[in-house]
């Protein structure tokens, strides 16, 4: 929700919160998905492409834990293009 609204650091604080609870393994790839997806929404924002790479690191955590996540791949493919300037 805190991302909806562009607040990026509060977004980014809840899911470090959340990874940070043992008993979240339900969770895991979700929580790996929404902290990418945060960091993704902080650096795009002041267009800190470079950034991005964290929310890579994210994204790629959350395949490793369910590979049915497509977002993921969207999200790194735009990283990947951002970060080689095909996006300009």
């Amino acid at each position: 929700a805190y991302s909806k609204m562009d607040r990026h650091d509060e977004a980014v604080a809840a899911c470090k919160e959340g990874l940070s609870k043992p008993d979240t393994k339900p969770w895991t790839a979700q929580l790996n998905f929404n902290m990418g997806l945060a960091l993704y929404g902080k650096y795009v924002a002041v267009e800190n492409f470079e950034g991005t790479r964290e929310a890579e690191l994210y994204f790629a955590e959350s395949m490793k834990h369910d590979p049915k996540i497509d977002q993921n791949y969207f999200f790194i493919g735009m990283i990947n293009q951002y970060v080689k300037g095909d996006s300009k």
